[in-house]
């Protein structure tokens, strides 16, 4: 225990539990740490003698940096054009800004804390593996690897931390050909089985008609392909890939746009700024519709939403109107929204950024989600999410993210 004043306390211990109290009121500022990394190996598997060892150099650590600590944290988000990148590529550049507080208040000492194998790999700032690298001895073991402590010096009272990831080519078209030895099969199913989906089991749930969408649209963007590679087959897979793209724009026009009595649609939600499911809005419930209104999966739901969107409109294909766009650009802003200065979103609802994941958790009641915790969004579904978002990016101009709201409202 670390103290900004000198204090006396008296520890106590009582069945197990421990108190420590003090014997006078303390109004400094107080730091708490443990010196043990035995929750961090597998029990019986280390030495002890190793185990006090530890504890003793990892104490040595901790008193040499115990003056600096974090006092709050930001996000920023930025792209570094290909001419200026060192890979050649565009990077998405991620700033992790973690402002400093001093225990003496002598803003003097570097700042300790602990990064993950997902920082470390892309970290840029500080430079890990160079001569004056900030990484420091202690580090122990973690389900997402192994976790190594550095000490930075803070600079302007802020530590920042910057990362770099290479921007994915992410196109369309998949990445091989379909084999010749399938595509007389694949033709045979999309012309006469594929090209007729329908919507309407799905009914008025948004997660099970995304779905539907999504196929639909990876069918047409297949039979866009097949098209080119099978040109006997030429006419009939535009003309199916033109029915898909019809059907996705009427159900996606429904779904964007919905009239004030309509079973199904998305409107903005008032309460807490993102788009939810009309029909569970109406009734006031939060717990329909796998969850939706509660801000539970939309990353799941909305990202097949996308790439179907994108799919329309592909190479000048079917067009949206503005107000239709619009709606399209608000369901982008409620999973990925880039910009803090957007008045009508948060900044990428349900990303972590110093765990590197999504959650896929939204708000939590305690009569309804006691029993589900946090979940992490499956990386498949994230992915799809991403993908959707790129490849609708380039139909997107303009500063979009204050474009006003179309249709409906609730809340």
């Amino acid at each position: 225990m670390y103290g900004s004043t000198a204090a006396t306390a008296v520890q106590s211990q009582t069945g197990g539990l421990g108190t420590l109290v003090f014997t006078a009121p303390y109004t400094g500022r107080l730091r708490l740490a443990s010196s043990s990394p035995i929750y961090a190996a597998p029990f019986f598997s280390t030495p002890i003698d190793s185990i006090r060892a530890a504890e003793s150099a990892t104490e040595t650590l901790l008193d040499t940096h115990r003056n600096a600590y974090p006092t709050g944290g930001s996000v920023t988000l930025g792209v570094q054009d290909a001419a200026s990148s060192p890979t050649g590529r565009s990077r998405a550049i991620l700033r992790l800004t973690l402002t400093v507080g001093y225990l003496d208040g002598s803003q003097s000492g570097n700042m300790l804390l602990f990064v993950l194998p997902h920082h470390r790999t892309k970290m840029v700032y500080p430079d890990l593996n160079g001569p004056n690298s900030p990484l420091v001895s202690l580090a122990w073991s973690d389900p997402r690897g192994e976790v190594r402590g550095m000490a930075v010096a803070p600079a302007n009272g802020a530590v920042n931390l910057d990362l770099a990831y290479d921007m994915p080519d992410v196109r369309f078209e998949a990445g091989r050909a379909v084999p010749e030895s399938y595509r007389q099969a694949i033709i045979s199913q999309l012309l006469s089985t594929d090209q007729n989906v329908a919507l309407a089991p799905a009914g008025t749930s948004v997660n099970r008609v995304a779905a539907v969408l999504q196929d639909m649209a990876r069918t047409a963007v297949i039979a866009d392909e097949l098209a080119v590679t099978a040109p006997p087959y030429g006419t009939q897979l535009r003309a199916a890939a033109t029915k898909l793209r019809q059907t996705m724009k009427n159900e996606l026009s429904a779904w964007l746009l919905p009239s004030a009595s309509a079973p199904k649609g998305l409107a903005y939600d008032i309460t807490w700024g993102g788009i939810i499911s009309l029909g569970p809005a109406r009734q006031g419930a939060r717990d329909m519709d796998d969850k939706n209104n509660a801000y539970w999966n939309h990353v799941y739901h909305y990202g097949p939403l996308l790439y179907a969107a994108a799919a329309v409109a592909r190479d000048g294909g079917m067009g949206w109107s503005e107000a239709e766009r619009a709606a399209l650009l608000a369901v982008v802003r409620d999973v990925a929204n880039p910009n803090p200065s957007d008045p009508w979103f948060p900044v990428v609802r349900h990303m972590d950024w110093w765990a590197g994941h999504s959650w896929a958790s939204g708000l939590v009641n305690g009569g309804v989600d006691r029993d589900f915790g946090r979940w992490v969004t499956y990386r498949a579904q994230l992915i799809v999410d991403r993908r959707a978002c790129i490849v609708y990016n380039p139909r997107v101009t303009g500063e979009w993210y204050t474009c006003e709201l179309p249709g409906l409202r609730v809340g």
